[in-house]
């Protein structure tokens, strides 16, 4: 038999041309995985994005395990701070299951029926998780009260803070 005969004999398994190939592509796949997954995972790879850049921030009256208390998520953030300030560029007033919520009785702290909300203590960064202009509350926490401050908002409680939020779980920023 000639070398010519003998190539064209089959040969079981894979040539080594097609193993060295399949091996690349492999390898390839295995070394550009850990860059996908982690830009997927990773807050910047988020789809939904972190406040939004048309509200200054929202200020959120929750009810915690350890007591009523208020959080303050800002323009870009995804989390929550632990405090309760608003700013002193206008006044507002807002009615919510049966109190009333202002920032003017102390300075430009949330207060209720004209008693300040103390800033929470401990409860960010869990207590909330911010989707683009979505703001959850997570449990065991509640939502009581939020408004949303902007350059200027229409049919709000006042002429730069956004429509309130009355309970439930989750408060979209109207601005």
């Amino acid at each position: 038999m000639s070398d010519l005969q003998e190539r064209d004999v089959e040969q079981p398994g894979i040539g080594r041309r097609t193993l060295i190939k399949r091996a690349a592509a492999t390898g390839a796949v295995a070394w550009a995985a850990p860059t996908i997954i982690g830009s997927l995972t990773s807050p910047a790879g988020a789809v939904t994005g972190g406040f939004p850049a048309t509200c200054s921030y929202m200020i959120l009256v929750l009810d915690t395990p350890t007591g009523r208390c208020a959080v303050k998520v800002v323009a870009g953030a995804t989390t929550c701070t632990n405090e309760n300030n608003t700013s002193a560029d206008n006044t507002f007033s807002a009615s919510c299951g049966g109190k009333t919520y202002t920032n003017s009785c102390s300075g430009t702290a949330i207060c209720e029926n004209a008693v300040v909300v103390p800033a929470c203590t401990s409860a960010c960064p869990s207590a909330v998780t911010v989707a683009g202009g979505t703001v959850t509350v997570n449990p065991p926490n509640t939502l009581v009260f939020a408004v949303a401050h902007a350059g200027s908002c229409t049919g709000g409680p006042g002429t730069k803070f956004c429509p309130a939020c009355c309970g439930g779980n989750q408060c979209t920023a109207g601005c």
